[in-house]
């Protein structure tokens, strides 16, 4: 048997290389085409949540982009910008009251906001219909009978957090599966955090098809995917 020479050998090594690049290069593609395609169809993006909380009630804000009009029906539409904030009471302190009208504070501006109630649960909430700075310190002066509370609004993510978009890109990756035989689907990435239990904040990204079915990911702060 002839020993190959060196030429050959080369030759050889050199189409091994063009081939293991051309996989790496073609799955890093399918990865960022998947996540492209999750980005495509965002119904929903929350970028960051603060929050406050007393013995009677917790007060969320969050800002974002999302679609218009909101259905969960498979289908994203064109989105718009929101700034929600959410007042949730823990007792009856605010029973039969239809809207709540209150200061919340950006940085140095004051802005008088109504919260209105929710028709199907007993929360109260304004969309101020922007983007808020992460960066921008915010409060609530709320007033509850003759008493008046502040609340001041803080991240419920630590500093090092992971971004919306990261979320995302793991959670696409997480269920390449799912989206090739998804079809049709819209996604959303929202934020799970419960000041009281003290589990911590997680990234809770959702998809829907057409079809109605569902498939998520919860992803913690670092990135690690918890479900």
């Amino acid at each position: 048997m002839k020993f190959l020479n060196k030429k050959t050998i080369l030759a050889a090594a050199a189409v091994i290389l063009v081939i293991v690049f051309l996989f790496i290069g073609i799955s890093s593609c399918s990865r960022a085409s998947y996540y492209q395609l999750a980005l495509d169809n965002l119904s929903e993006a929350r970028f960051y949540m603060k929050q406050d909380e007393s013995a009677s009630f917790k007060v969320q804000f969050y800002t974002g982009m999302r679609e218009n009009p909101y259905e969960v029906n498979g289908i994203s539409e064109k989105t718009t910008a929101f700034g929600i904030i959410n007042v949730d009471p823990k007792d009856k302190s605010l029973d039969g009251l239809v809207s709540i009208d209150a200061t919340l504070k950006i940085g140095e501006e004051l802005l008088p906001i109504t919260l209105e109630k929710n028709p199907y649960a007993k929360n109260f909430g304004c969309d101020i219909e922007r983007l808020v700075d992460a960066d921008k310190e915010m409060s609530l002066t709320l007033p509850v009978g003759t008493d008046t509370i502040v609340f001041n609004l803080k991240n419920c993510m630590p500093e090092d957090a992971i971004s919306w978009e990261d979320a995302l890109k793991i959670a696409t990756d997480h269920h390449t599966d799912d989206i090739k035989s998804a079809g049709k689907f819209e996604c959303y990435v929202k934020i799970i955090s419960d000041l009281v239990k003290n589990t911590g904040s997680y990234w809770y990204v959702q998809f829907v098809t057409r079809e109605g079915e569902t498939f998520f990911c919860v992803v913690d702060s670092s990135g690690k995917v918890i479900d």
